[in-house]
């Protein structure tokens, strides 16, 4: 992967849905190349984009992100578990993460993340059709 690919990434993926000014204001990069790139990644699936009126929101394909990525998939479970812990401490009431992907070979999953009452987190995986 193009470091230029690498570092439009990184961005989508600490801010969120953004649209194509904000990627190229936090990015090395004029607008034209961040395009080109953008579409690049778009059309390898690694991200993708929603459109309202004129803007496209970018954001990181969660199926990308829950097979690790070009990234270090720790560091994407991590940081799962920190936005529960979060989630839990702003609002008082127990969250759970519920991600469907395609797994390699084309059947549904579902990968379910809990935090138990001391702070563990508890995985559960679902496979099959019926997921």
């Amino acid at each position: 992967m193009h470091w230029r690919e690498k570092e439009l990434i990184e961005i989508i993926k600490t801010g969120g849905r953004l649209n194509t000014s904000d990627i190229v204001n936090r990015s090395r990069m004029c607008k034209v190349t961040a395009l080109k790139y953008l579409k690049v990644l778009e059309d390898q699936g690694h991200v993708n984009f929603e459109r309202i009126g004129p803007t496209k929101l970018w954001h990181v394909n969660q199926n990308d992100i829950s097979k690790g990525g070009e990234g270090n998939s720790s560091e994407h479970y991590q940081n799962i578990l920190r936005m529960l812990k979060e989630f839990e401490e702003s609002t008082g009431k127990k969250g759970f993460v519920l991600m469907s992907v395609e797994d390699f070979d084309a059947n549904p999953a579902a990968l379910k993340v809990s935090l138990l009452e001391d702070g563990t987190p508890k995985f559960e995986l679902k496979t099959g059709s019926g997921a």
